[in-house]
């Protein structure tokens, strides 16, 4: 028995198939389409590939909107814009980022929307509904950031050219080792050690030296000691030969009347010839003041200058004392003019005496405080000179504990830097070579080589 087919319900079934799936379609893509969603715009510095129009746009794994176009940058073609379209009912932040990914390793590429990391995020960042938005939030544009996958193939190459740079820096500090040491016989460091057991017998003898100067240093601080000691001495002598020539012009004031003026014509020669030696006293005394301080070994003979000076001129005050005495005073009277200007002389002298005081009297004082300082300075020296010992032993000491480690880093330390370097250039030329597969079938290197229904070769 034959089976009878209706051949227009068979049409009309296969007809609305068509057009529940034409209408399914639509329906699929027609989201892209619609204009009630939010748009926004994505700025990625990267490329798109794969990605497309009606491409999902998810927030956490959550389809929240859908690609609208793709284009480039009018300002910059660096910069590709993609057009989204975003729920209104989407709850957005205004620090979004968005990223490339694909949905497991050969899905289709989605963009997915994420906040940036916390030291980025904005502290005043709230949710908003996407159609609550204000035009300024709209009109942003939201950074796109690269997947993991893009960074790790961006940085290989730069890890390649700093592994390389690593390489030669490592090869270039070989060489300069096996300059410095001398090879691998190692006659360099043998110099180096001469030089510094060298170096520890100069230091040596400079510790030894220094502590003799320091030893002479203290000789003659104690050999100026006494020597300043006398020159104190010889000061305040020379102060007391100004008060008594100070009382001496007391005295021939009180004595040189306007009735004893003529008396004094007798000794009037004696008067000049005291006022010369006590200008040459005090000549003498300035001279003597001036060489001090650069003639330190020259003191003892100064000092017995000033000391005989002084004793002249005592000498001199006692003879000018007697012949002002009561028996002499009558034969005075006839030279009282010429007395009165050995008188002002007389003055002078005193006056220049005192100056010539107070300019030795820093000198001592200073004297005083170099032979404080110098004292000083020699301990220092001491100081000094035991740390050179110190130093001299410590270097000797190390020479001696660093010579085998020295040696067997040149023995086989040197070949195993040598390995390294030849083991890093292999791991070079190894990674170049990945480099280059990757680049020129990225496919062909993460999923293999798929392999399909040939038919030729049936």
């Amino acid at each position: 028995m034959e089976t009878r087919a209706s051949y227009v319900l068979v049409g009309a079934f296969v007809l609305g198939l068509i057009a529940a799936g034409v209408v399914f379609l639509l329906w699929i893509s027609g989201s892209g389409g619609r204009s009630d969603g939010v748009p926004m715009t994505v700025e990625f510095r990267q490329d798109v590939t794969g990605l497309n129009k009606g491409a999902v746009v998810r927030y956490r794994g959550i389809p929240v909107g859908t690609v609208r176009d793709i284009r480039l940058d009018p300002k910059n073609p660096e910069f590709v814009l993609v057009g989204i379209v975003v729920r209104p009912d989407a709850r957005i932040y205004p620090d979004f980022v968005a990223a490339l990914e694909q949905q497991g390793l050969t899905g289709i590429p989605f963009i997915q929307l994420k906040r940036p990391p916390q030291s980025e995020r904005r502290s005043d960042a709230r949710p908003v509904a996407a159609g609550a938005m204000t035009g300024a939030l709209r009109a942003r544009r939201i950074p796109g950031t690269p997947t993991n996958l893009q960074r790790l193939i961006e940085e290989v190459p730069r890890a390649v050219v700093a592994f390389r740079t690593l390489a030669e820096r490592a090869t270039v500090a070989v060489k300069r080792l096996d300059a410095a040491f001398g090879g691998p016989s190692g006659k360099g460091i043998g110099e180096i050690v001469q030089s510094l057991d060298k170096a520890a017998s100069e230091f040596a003898t400079f510790s030894v030296e220094a502590s003799a100067f320091a030893r002479d240093a203290r000789a003659v601080a104690g050999d100026l000691r006494p020597a300043a000691k006398e020159l104190t001495v010889a000061i305040r002598s020379v102060r007391a030969l100004a008060d008594k020539a100070a009382g001496l012009t007391d005295k021939a004031e009180a004595v040189l009347s306007d009735r004893n003026r003529e008396r004094l014509e007798q000794i009037l020669n004696n008067v000049e010839r005291a006022s010369n030696d006590a200008s040459r006293f005090v000549r003498e005394a300035e001279k003597r003041a001036k060489e001090l301080e650069p003639t330190l070994k020259e003191l003892p003979k100064t000092l017995g200058n000033i000391a005989g000076l002084s004793t002249s001129a005592t000498r001199l005050s006692e003879r000018a004392s007697g012949f002002l005495d009561d028996e002499n005073r009558q034969r005075v009277d006839r030279i009282l003019g010429s007395a009165e200007t050995a008188a002002e002389d007389v003055k002078k002298i005193a006056r220049e005496t005192r100056e010539v005081t107070e300019k030795i009297r820093p000198a001592i004082e200073k004297l005083g405080t170099s032979l404080s300082q110098m004292a000083d300075t020699v301990t220092k020296i001491d100081e000094g000179a035991e740390a050179f010992s110190r130093m001299s032993r410590d270097i000797s000491r190390l020479v001696e504990e660093n010579r085998r480690p020295v040696a067997r880093f040149l023995n086989a330390g040197l070949y195993d830097v040598s390995q390294f370097v030849a083991d890093g250039r292999r791991l070079m030329r190894d990674l170049n070579r990945l480099v280059r597969r990757i680049e020129s079938d990225p496919s062909g290197f993460f999923f293999g080589q798929q392999g399909g229904l040939n038919p030729r070769s049936r």
